[in-house]
């Protein structure tokens, strides 16, 4: 889900390496442009406590190529 960088504030930040799971492909209602939903789960983010809304993690958009060599949008979605 992107590069790990060190944080100054009170927070700390943790990388990971997440397991892929699905891909969703999709398109721009304004530019019909391509985007893609990285969809990635790691066992070390805790369980939300309601089935009923999971804890999501979205990373930030990235510009890249589809098979074609296409421009596309990439979104990693980290779900558990």
């Amino acid at each position: 889900m992107g590069n790990c960088t060190s944080d100054t504030t009170s927070q700390q930040n943790v990388c990971i390496i997440p397991d892929a799971c699905w891909v969703v492909k999709t398109k721009t209602r304004e530019t019909n442009s391509k985007v893609f939903l990285n969809v990635v789960h790691h066992k070390n983010i805790p369980e939300s406590p309601d089935i009923r809304n999971p804890r999501i993690f979205i990373g930030s958009r990235k510009q890249s190529k589809d098979k074609k060599g296409d421009e596309c949008t990439v979104i990693d979605v980290l779900v558990h």
